[in-house]
C-alpha cells in the first residue's frame, strides 16, 4: 500500500525471497514475454560486475517510456516539476537527463534505472543492502544504484528486453507547483528529493 510506502514493500519482499537472482517489478509493469526476462537473466549471469540491470519500457500503446537516466541535479527535479520544463533550457536538461543524446538501442551504463524493473541478486545485495527506507516512494531506485557505482558494480540499460509499463505518474497532475498543496504523491515525491540530495550533499 501508498501507506507503507513502496520502498517499505519491495524490501519486505527481498527479505523473504528465495533463490539468487531477484526481478522487481511494479504492480502496473508487465511482462508480455518470458524470453525478456530470460535474456535479462541470462546477461546477469554472464556479466559478474552488473549491479542493476533494467529493461526497455514501453506502454501500452508500445511508444517508449523513460528507464536510464543521467544522475539528478536539484535543477533536474525543479525543471521536471514546474512549467520550466516547457522551456528551450527546460527540455534541453530534461532529455540530458534522459540520454537523448544516445542510441538508447544499445545495451549501454546508465547512472541510474526506473524502480519500475530491477533485476539484481542476492549477492549484490549483501554487498550494497536493501532499499534505503528514508525514501518512501521516489528517488531509492537512484539512490540503490548510486550505492551500486560506488562499490564500482555496473548499472545496466538493456534495451533488448522489453516490458510494458501502464505508467500514470501519480506525481503529476500538470499543474507545477500547485501540486504541492493539491496532490499528496507530489508531496512525497518532493520530501524524498529533499531527503536524497541531503543524503549525498557531499
Amino acid at each position: 500500500s501508498q501507506n507503507q510506502g513502496y520502498t517499505k514493500l519491495v524490501n519486505a519482499g527481498l527479505k523473504h525471497a528465495k533463490g539468487d537472482y531477484f526481478l522487481i517489478l511494479n504492480a502496473d509493469t508487465m511482462v508480455p514475454e518470458a524470453k525478456d526476462v530470460l535474456l535479462t537473466l541470462d546477461y546477469l549471469r554472464q556479466h559478474q560486475r552488473v549491479g542493476l540491470i533494467g529493461p526497455r519500457l514501453v506502454g501500452i500503446d508500445q511508444k517508449w517510456q523513460p528507464s536510464c537516466f543521467r544522475e539528478h541535479s536539484i535543477l533536474t527535479v525543479i525543471y521536471r516539476r514546474t512549467f520550466l520544463s516547457r522551456t528551450k533550457l527546460g527540455q534541453r536538461l530534461i532529455d540530458w537527463l534522459l540520454y537523448q543524446d544516445r542510441d538508447l538501442n544499445t545495451v549501454q551504463e546508465a547512472d541510474w534505472l526506473m524502480g519500475s524493473a530491477l533485476m539484481t541478486t542476492r549477492k549484490v545485495i549483501e554487498t550494497i543492502g536493501l532499499l534505503d527506507e528514508r525514501f518512501k516512494m521516489y528517488f531509492s531506485d537512484a539512490d540503490w544504484a548510486r550505492r551500486c557505482r560506488l562499490h564500482n558494480l555496473r548499472v545496466v540499460y538493456f534495451p533488448n528486453a522489453i516490458l510494458v509499463h501502464r505508467h500514470q505518474r501519480s506525481s503529476d497532475h500538470g499543474r507545477g507547483i500547485l501540486d504541492l498543496f493539491f496532490n499528496r504523491m507530489t508531496r512525497v515525491h518532493v520530501k524524498d528529493a529533499v531527503k536524497y540530495f541531503w543524503k549525498w550533499r557531499n
